[in-house]
């Protein structure tokens, strides 16, 4: 697993990977510095990592935590400058892929979403002391293969989930009352090939100060007369709909574009 944010205070990187343990690493503009230690039992394995920056400049991730009996949890933390701080208890998932991302509002607060036995979609926000819920569950239209999560500068909070099954990907945001759909179908089912059926296998969003909101998507489109073929998309929302950044429909750039060689699991974007 591999995560990378900005320091918003000084626009320098954060990278996180896990090997054996999660590692996470600053640069400062000179070198890089890494930082302690972030999973708390040492006898966990960590998977899944997911992390972002606050106001501050720092980093606060999340992940799952999956113990020798094969428990797993999900935990968040958040470095204070001198250790990693653990938000709350966590989460007991009864699912291998809870798919758990976080992000920051414009409070400064981390807002988390997660799947917790692969059927809803649950989203909660760090209120200083422990976690609320944004919402109730949210019921998708598939089973999730994938989410993502943004909030936007007007301090509306986005999530959005990918399936398998042909389902596409959709979005929802958070009115203060209640989630309503965003934008329809996030990935354009037509492309040169003609109209296809789309399989989302990963999906990250990403908003800009100006409210800006892009989606990286991988997956793949089933088209009648060629069959099965890899979707690399960047969209963006653009009056409530969403479309493709560059206007070329579905294959809007190939692995070899960005100097990948096969389809990539995880995967970042800015704006």
């Amino acid at each position: 697993d591999l995560a990378l944010t900005m320091d918003d205070a000084n626009a320098h990187p954060y990278v996180a990977w896990i090997s054996a343990d999660i590692v996470v690493a600053h640069h400062d503009g000179t070198a890089w510095t890494t930082l302690p230690s972030v999973e708390p039992d040492l006898a966990a394995t960590p998977s899944q990592l997911a992390m972002a920056a606050d106001a501050t400049g720092a980093p606060v991730v999340a992940w799952v935590s999956t113990a020798p009996d094969f428990s797993r949890r999900i935990l968040a933390a958040r470095w204070t400058g001198r250790a990693w701080a653990t938000l709350g208890a966590g989460w007991v998932t009864t699912t291998y892929n809870p798919f758990p991302q976080i992000a920051i509002d414009t409070t400064g607060a981390p807002v988390i979403a997660w799947s917790p036995e692969g059927t809803t979609l649950h989203v909660e926000r760090w209120t200083g002391s422990a976690w609320s819920a944004v919402g109730g569950p949210i019921t998708p239209l598939t089973r999730p293969s994938t989410i993502g999560l943004a909030v936007l500068s007007t301090g509306e909070i986005v999530v959005a989930y990918g399936g398998a099954a042909a389902a596409n990907a959709s979005a929802l945001r958070w009115t203060g009352t209640a989630w309503e759909p965003l934008g329809g179908a996030m990935c354009p089912a037509t492309s040169y090939y003609g109209l296809g059926t789309i399989s989302v296998s990963s999906l990250r969003l990403v908003s800009g100060p100006d409210g800006a909101l892009a989606a990286i998507i991988y997956g793949t489109g089933i088209y009648p007369l060629v069959g099965s073929q890899p979707i690399r998309q960047i969209v963006r929302l653009r009056a409530s709909a969403w479309e493709s950044w560059t206007n070329a429909g579905v294959f809007a750039f190939s692995a070899g574009d960005l100097g990948l060689n096969a389809n990539p699991y995880s995967g970042g974007l800015g704006v």
